[in-house]
């Protein structure tokens, strides 16, 4: 139904080769009969309604699948309307975070004021527990963090060489960097500030 983009009638799902399962469901090893439909939008499939009888077979008519194909046109356009909705309120929010953002970077004074607001806001916006912001001190050879807020506060004013851990990597590549695994990858120059920490994200 999917490939094809039209509905279909299984009058007697065992007896059809064209369907295997071999799955451990026993309710699909009985038989009966089954309906599938395409959600289709825009010429597309995105999905299938499927409806079966387990115990009884040619349980459906043609009346059926008119039925089922009409509520599954309905449904497709309702799916990608919420897909649509959700899309268009998640960029509305990242837009008014990189808004608030540039209003903050544009009247701040100082580091001091601009910097809290754009971790608050980036914190915020990707929903995580901590984030940092490091300077690279050229005089010094060194990567400074210069503000860190949530669960990383405590490392803020650390000081690496800058050719060392997951920060240096990406100065010195300069390529964005994420894991899953941060502390089984043993990039970090402390791996005891990543104890219970997993996903790390870290772009130049």
């Amino acid at each position: 139904a999917f490939r094809e983009k039209r509905s279909i009638v299984i009058p007697d799902v065992r007896a059809d080769g064209t369907f295997r399962y071999d799955g451990d469901i026993s309710e699909m090893l009985t038989g009966g009969s089954a309906l599938a439909a395409p959600l289709i939008v825009q010429q597309r499939a995105i999905g299938v309604i499927a409806i079966d009888t387990p115990k009884q077979t040619n349980a459906f008519k043609q009346d059926d699948l008119q039925l089922l194909t009409a509520i599954a046109a309905s449904a497709g356009l309702a799916i990608d309307n919420a897909r649509l909705f959700e899309e268009t309120r998640r960029r509305l929010s990242n837009l008014e975070s990189l808004h608030t953002v540039s209003s903050a970077l544009r009247t701040a004074q100082t580091l001091e004021e601009a910097l809290p607001i754009l971790l608050t806001q980036l914190m915020n916006l990707l929903d995580v527990e901590g984030a940092t912001l490091e300077v690279l001190d050229r005089g010094r050879g060194e990567i400074v963090t210069q503000l860190a807020m949530g669960a990383w506060a405590p490392v803020t004013g650390l000081r690496t060489p800058r050719n060392a851990g997951i920060s240096g990597r990406v100065i010195a590549t300069g390529q964005t960097y994420s894991s899953s695994d941060v502390a089984g990858e043993g990039l970090s120059v402390r791996p005891d500030l990543f104890a219970g920490l997993n996903c790390v994200a870290c772009v130049p």
